[in-house]
């Protein structure tokens, strides 16, 4: 990765591992990401581009 064009999370580097738990308590993120991963009905094999989505947390919804 190139680090010159990093932008951390919240863009400072020391609040990155803030950025999930902020989110999980000003949102409804627990029930959004699950319904989106339904809605998305995706299959083996299919494959889903994650840009500029945050910190991977759909991805790691999606993971079995």
């Amino acid at each position: 990765m190139n680090q010159a064009r990093y932008i951390p999370a919240l863009a400072y580097r020391p609040l990155t591992a803030l950025y999930d738990p902020v989110v999980r308590l000003t949102t409804r993120e627990q029930t959004f990401k699950p319904a989106l991963v339904q809605q998305a009905r995706l299959r083996a094999g299919h494959q889903v581009l994650d840009l500029a989505c945050g910190t991977l947390s759909l991805y790691q919804a999606l993971r079995p």
